[in-house]
C-alpha cells in the first residue's frame, strides 16, 4: 500500500513527550516516523464500511475474534527507509529526537468558550509529521506498507484503498 501525505499527519501513539507535547507521533528507535500497521488496517476497515464494500468480514475479520481475516498489513515506512537508516547510522552525533525534529512540527490548539476566549487549562501541543520531505519541501512524504491478502479479495482491497482519504489523529479536523 502506498500512502502519500497531502497534509500534515499525526499518527498519535497515545503518549506525550514530557511536559512539552501532549500528543506525540509514532517513531522508530532512530526517530524516523512510521504508521503502525494497526492504524492502517483500522482506517482501511472504516473506509470499507463507508463504501459498503463486499467481503469486509472475509478481508478484515471480526473484532475480538481469533480469525483476523485475510488481510495482513505491515507498519508503513517512509519511502527510502533503509537508505535513511543507513545515513542516520553514519552520524554518531545524531540522536533520535534530532531525527524526529527534522520531519515534524509542533502545533498548538486551545478550546474557545462561547465568548470567544480561551478556556482555562485547554492549551494542547501536538507533534505532527510535515507532509513534505525535510530535504525537498516540494516533494510529499510517501509511506509504503507491505500487504498480504488472498488473491480473491485483491480487487476489493484496491477499491477500499482508493476510498481511504484520512488516516491520522483528529482526521476529520486535520492532522491527516
Amino acid at each position: 500500500i502506498r500512502i502519500e501525505l497531502r497534509s500534515d499527519l499525526c499518527m498519535a501513539n497515545g503518549d506525550g513527550f514530557g511536559s512539552v507535547i501532549d500528543t506525540d507521533i509514532c517513531t522508530d528507535s532512530l526517530g524516523i516516523p512510521y504508521i503502525p500497521a494497526r492504524r492502517i488496517k483500522g482506517v482501511l476497515k472504516a473506509a470499507a464500511e463507508y463504501i459498503e464494500a463486499d467481503k469486509t468480514v472475509e478481508i478484515f475479520g471480526i473484532t475480538g475474534e481469533s480469525d483476523s481475516g485475510s488481510l495482513k498489513v505491515s507498519d508503513g515506512y517512509i519511502e527510502g527507509y533503509d537508505e535513511l537508516k543507513a545515513e542516520i547510522n553514519k552520524h554518531d552525533d545524531m540522536n533520535s529526537e534530532q531525527v524526529t525534529r527534522l520531519f515534524t512540527d509542533v502545533k498548538a490548539a486551545t478550546a474557545i468558550d462561547d465568548d470567544g476566549h480561551a478556556k482555562d487549562n485547554s492549551l494542547r501541543f501536538t507533534r505532527v509529521l510535515e507532509n513534505s520531505l525535510p530535504w525537498n519541501r516540494n516533494e510529499n512524504v510517501v509511506f509504503y506498507a507491505e500487504t498480504d491478502i488472498d488473491e480473491t479479495y485483491a480487487d476489493e482491497l484496491e477499491r477500499i484503498c482508493k476510498a481511504l482519504r484520512h488516516i491520522g489523529y483528529k482526521r476529520n479536523r486535520g492532522y491527516g
